[in-house]
């Protein structure tokens, strides 16, 4: 009866021994699959959440720790964010850790931004939280040294420092600094060309600056344009007297392609002249050939008899015999020059 009674209470044992090894199990199980962390972490936070809801969104296979802990931090801020909107933005891809951040960075600073259009900005691929840090601190950009040539001809080499802050509002669709460099490199580049002289601009340049911002670059962007600063202003090369240089070089060769052209065409036309002398001399011989054949045929048809041939020789024996003569004092002249010049050296 004894040993009955023993074995009945060691089956007693047994069993519980059992049921809590299940009770342990299914707590460990529950603690595993169900976000009790979480949940507990949201109570003792003063942010009470739904365990269900919390069930759901695990189920949905969303980062529960992550979306807790930013609803928590948003609840602490004073900014109320429903978590299922945190919930929808990180499963649509958007990094809600620094959206709130955002949030709250923008809510201390006094700065007015909406969760939509810090969503907006997040899914957009901007970083929310330098977007409100560029809206709260103002920060400088340098242009590139760029050129401009003065109406003197002188070139000067500059470079802009633009002091910007961003807008919030206007940051989605709207240029970002890029375009803001761009414009001011052109706006103080005309300027420069514009004036009279390099002196009067190196005079001036808080005059050209504030031209400058007059015209309201900032337009279409989204930033504000505090203030641009000319810096490190120095004088290049003498452009005008570089051009004068080179247009009086460009006249020369035109001036000399054109005597050349001149050159060449009086050659031609002195070729053309000594074969038109050819030709005419060609014509004088086959005149002259046919002197003989006109005194033959006067001479059968009886036009001349032998005394008028004879007196026509005696003219050309003493045209020959003049022009023989001219010839040879000319000759005698020039060696009576020669020697008188050998004489004057000597």
């Amino acid at each position: 009866m004894a040993n009955l009674l023993l074995s009945s209470s060691l089956l007693n044992w047994l069993w519980l021994i059992i049921l809590g090894v299940i009770l342990i199990a299914f707590f460990v199980v529950v603690l595993i699959l169900l976000p009790v962390k979480a949940w507990f972490k949201g109570l003792t936070c003063g942010c009470k959440i739904s365990i269900f809801k919390l069930i759901a969104l695990k189920s949905r296979k969303a980062n529960v720790a992550t979306i807790v802990d930013a609803f928590i931090c948003a609840k602490k801020a004073g900014i109320y964010i429903d978590i299922e909107e945190l919930e929808t933005h990180h499963m649509a891809g958007g990094d809600i850790t620094g959206v709130v951040n955002a949030l709250i960075s923008a809510y201390n600073a006094k700065i007015e931004m909406s969760v939509d259009t810090a969503k907006a900005l997040d899914l957009a691929g901007y970083n929310v939280f330098d977007v409100v840090k560029s809206s709260i601190n103002p920060r400088v950009v340098e242009t590139q040294v760029f050129n401009a040539v003065c109406k003197d001809g002188i070139e000067l080499k500059a470079r802009a420092k633009i002091t910007i802050k961003g807008r919030i509002s206007k940051t989605i669709g709207s240029a970002g600094e890029e375009t803001i460099i761009s414009r001011v490199v052109e706006s103080v580049s005309s300027a420069i060309s514009g004036s009279d002289s390099h002196k009067e601009v190196l005079q001036n340049l808080d005059f050209i600056s504030n031209m400058v911002i007059a015209k309201n670059l900032d337009k279409g962007t989204c930033f504000d344009i505090l203030s641009i600063d000319i810096v490190n202003v120095e004088i290049g090369k003498d452009i005008g007297s570089i051009f004068m240089m080179e247009q009086a070089k460009r006249e020369q060769q035109l001036s000399t392609y054109k005597m050349e052209e001149r050159k060449y065409k009086a050659l031609c036309e002195e070729q053309e002249l000594k074969a038109k002398a050819q030709k005419m001399q060609i014509a004088k011989i086959e005149a002259e050939a046919e002197v003989p054949k006109a005194l033959a045929k006067a001479f059968e048809e009886g036009k001349i008899n032998i005394m008028d041939y004879y007196k026509v020789q005696n003219i050309i024996a003493d045209t020959n015999m003049r022009k023989s003569f001219a010839l040879s004092n000319k000759k005698t002249n020039k060696d009576d020059d020669d020697d008188i010049d050998s004489f004057d050296l000597d």
